[in-house]
């Protein structure tokens, strides 16, 4: 008795565009839209389905264990500075232990390295994610101009794989 093993056929890329043009064809097909939106219409007019909906998100939210969570999660979220940190000013300066960095705040929730912050400054634009900067003396806490180049990616990245070995 022979086994015909399958081949697996999206990882033929003819198949794939094929598959993935008729997906988006379905997806766009205005018949198909205007029908999905008169089932949705049917149902949420139903009042039954609509109590069945909100007294399932209801009894989900309102239980005690559930309330405990969200107290636990603010909590938490408080003392790892999410909420905190939108209280700073903008311009603020922090060091973030897990990167090793310092780093500056530039709007609500956007911490910029300081070094990005002081190349982009001086070169009176944003930088783009694949420019990166590099301290020349190898020191990460010496952000003085001076120290600082901007270097592409893939260049950056050469540079500190000199003698690395390969595994």
């Amino acid at each position: 008795m022979t086994v015909k093993i399958r081949k697996n056929p999206w990882l033929d890329p003819d198949y794939r565009a094929k598959m993935t043009l008729k997906r988006q064809a379905a997806w766009h097909d205005p018949k198909r839209r205007e029908k999905h939106a008169k089932e949705m219409i049917q149902r949420w007019s139903d009042p039954n389905y609509h109590e069945k909906v909100s007294s399932a998100i209801k009894s989900s939210i309102n239980t005690e264990e559930w309330k405990k969570r969200k107290s636990l999660a603010t909590k938490r979220n408080w003392d790892n500075n999410i909420y905190k940190s939108k209280l700073l000013p903008i311009g603020t300066i922090r060091f973030n232990t897990g990167r090793n960095r310092f780093q500056v705040k530039m709007a609500d929730n956007v911490w910029l390295d300081q070094a990005r912050a002081i190349m982009s400054k001086h070169l009176g634009r944003d930088l783009v994610s694949v420019e990166h900067v590099h301290h020349i003396n190898g020191d990460q806490s010496d952000d003085r101009l001076v120290n600082l180049v901007l270097l592409h990616q893939s260049r950056h990245r050469s540079l500190h794989s000199k003698g690395r070995k390969r595994k």
